[in-house]
């Protein structure tokens, strides 16, 4: 069952590559060019990729399908939309300005983890084991750890 695509941890290994994919090539593009002309050819591409995926799908879906689709969560749909395009900028400038690519992505996911962490137990009613707790405390005091420079 671990491996099952039942179950989403297949996916989040699938992800894991695509994001270090992401990584790689954001920091080889980022170093290099703007990062507007990084994130235009970066959503380009993906808009490309994305209605070739729905092309497909919409082959097996019809249009009351699409219109009978929740409001709230296609507005949550396009400000995650928004809020990557903050983050590609973001990333791409970084990059630009000379970050390390180990140690700058893995300050941004620690703090998203946090961030994602609280949100979690405040608002969704997760309730994270002691164990779970102290991995977060961990990655918290791993922040300084990373951004330690002795130059």
């Amino acid at each position: 069952m671990f491996l099952s695509l039942a179950s989403w941890i297949p996916f989040a290994l699938m992800a894991a590559g695509g994001m270090f994919l992401y990584q790689l090539c954001a920091k080889l593009a980022g170093e290099q060019i703007p990062a507007t002309i990084f994130a235009t050819a970066m959503y380009t591409c993906g808009f490309i990729g994305v209605m070739i995926i729905f092309a497909f799908w919409f082959k097996n879906n019809d249009m009351e399908t699409v219109k009978s689709l929740p409001m709230w969560p296609l507005i949550f749909s396009g400000l995650a939309g928004l809020s990557v395009i903050i983050v590609d900028l973001c990333i791409a400038t970084m990059f630009g300005k000379g970050a390390p690519l180990g140690i700058s992505m893995a300050v941004i996911f620690v703090l998203s983890l946090l961030a994602a962490s609280v949100i979690g137990i405040a608002f969704f009613g997760e309730r994270p084991s002691i164990v779970n707790l102290a991995g977060l405390s961990m990655a918290l005091a791993s922040i300084p750890l990373m951004l330690y420079n002795p130059e």
